[in-house]
């Protein structure tokens, strides 16, 4: 009887200790994974389209964001470089030979083809059997396929003139106006430094004062892993007119050895009404930040707009800018990117989305249009880095905004937007890249 027990005591303890080694292979490769931050970032909701109707569903239908729990943090691919915003002063600039050259542009006006990239229909989009309502390419009757709501996703199978052909995770092939629709920043110009700050950790702050229920707190979801590429990496739709002045920008900053460092494009509607709201309710309680954004000759609305801003129509940027300490090359199908492993982050006016005066870039507001900045008055503040960064949005056609160092709208995709009434409505927690 002893022998049996203790046989059975041994096959015990053996099973238990197979069961925790089991678990610990699992686990640790998981948390050896995680993005090197101190604020943590989640994945994508993975929500199925369905097309029950003639009308192609939108899967990202605003819901409230703030406050709500995470899922659980994906992997990423080891090497993957993540900026410690804590620590950057501790970054080394080691000079790279070469570095001024910019990576050919193996994607026609982009560094990656349109070909395999996630889009979304930025306002309600019809999709054609054929690219043309009268195609020299095509014979026969043009058909209506399907109708993309705001927000409808898909992956672009190619380019023919001012058409893509696309296919929606529903299973519809057909053709629509690239015009009216939105491009995944990093599955065509790669190259820049992602960190959407409001996916994860809303940096939104006014006078140095906290933000109610924002600041600190994740927005919206846009983080997800995109197999072009080939790990997790942020979803940043805009105008497919304003990629190509991002890709202008970036090859600019490149060739000075530099790269831009992308906070925000998109931002959906409710989204931006959530800032504006607690903003107010902030000034209301606090005097200082009140003052502060009624500062002469500003006023709280150069800071946050109040209705539909540039950043719901896919047509303006939020970014800061860095010195390019050290990348490597990295290839998606037959196509090689520059990817940045290490860097240094520019001394800007203040931090980024910072809703105060010592952030503007001039010393007063600036009507909205493409020449009036350039006789403005820069303010005291600006930084080299600041006016480094303003010469490579502008010298690509991108406008900047007075009161904001960071922000630079494109002013004729904001025309195209308003034309075709795009407002953000929507949220684009998913994309559906593929190799080119």
């Amino acid at each position: 009887m002893f022998v049996v027990l203790l046989a059975l005591t041994i096959g015990m303890v053996g099973i238990v200790g197979f069961l925790i080694y089991q678990g610990l292979n699992n686990f640790l490769p998981i948390l050896d994974s995680l993005p090197r931050r101190t604020i943590f970032w989640w994945g994508d909701s993975d929500a199925d389209e369905t097309n029950e109707n003639p009308t192609e569903q939108n899967t990202n239908a605003e819901t409230p964001t703030p406050g709500y729990t995470p899922p659980e943090i994906p992997d990423t691919s080891p090497g993957d470089f993540v900026i410690d915003f804590d620590n950057h002063d501790t970054v080394t600039i080691t000079p790279l030979s070469g570095l001024g050259n910019t990576m050919p542009s193996q994607g026609g006006r982009l560094e990656l083809p349109v070909a395999g990239a996630t889009g979304w229909a930025a306002s309600q989009t019809s999709m054609y059997s054929e690219p043309r309502i009268t195609s020299p390419r095509f014979t026969g009757g043009v058909e209506l396929v399907t109708t993309l709501v705001p927000g409808a996703a898909f992956t672009i199978l190619e380019e023919y003139g001012e058409w893509w052909n696309v296919r929606t995770p529903a299973g519809n092939v057909g053709w629509v106006r690239h015009n009216v629709c939105f491009i995944n920043l990093p599955d065509v110009i790669p190259s820049i430094t992602y960190d959407i700050s409001n996916a994860y950790y809303s940096l939104f702050r006014s006078a140095g004062f906290d933000l109610p229920n924002t600041t600190g707190l994740p927005l919206y979801n846009a983080w997800a892993f995109n197999n072009r590429l080939n790990r997790y990496e942020f979803i940043v739709p805009v105008l497919y007119v304003t990629s190509h002045r991002v890709f202008a920008a970036q090859q600019a900053a490149l060739a000075q050895g530099d790269t831009l460092i992308i906070f925000e494009a998109f931002r959906p509607q409710s989204t931006q009404q959530h800032v504006v709201n607690n903003l107010e309710a902030l000034m209301a309680e606090n005097a200082a930040v009140r003052s502060a954004l009624h500062t002469p000759p500003w006023s709280p609305s150069w800071f946050i707009s109040h209705g539909t801003s540039h950043h719901q129509r896919g047509a303006a940027i939020d970014a800061s800018l860095g010195r390019i300490a050290q990348y490597e090359l990295r290839f998606t199908g037959d196509f090689a990117f520059r990817h940045v492993t290490r860097l240094s982050v520019y001394d800007m006016p203040t931090e980024m989305h910072e809703l105060h005066p010592a952030a503007a870039a001039f010393t007063s507001p600036v009507s909205p249009d493409t020449q009036a900045w350039r006789n403005a008055t820069a303010a005291p503040g600006m930084t080299e880095g600041a006016f480094r960064l303003q010469s490579y949005f502008t010298g690509a056609g991108f406008t900047p905004l007075a009161s904001e160092w960071w922000h630079f709208n494109d002013l004729d995709g904001v025309s195209i937007a308003r034309a075709n009434n795009m407002r953000g409505r929507f949220y684009t927690y998913a994309v559906f890249s593929e190799v080119p």
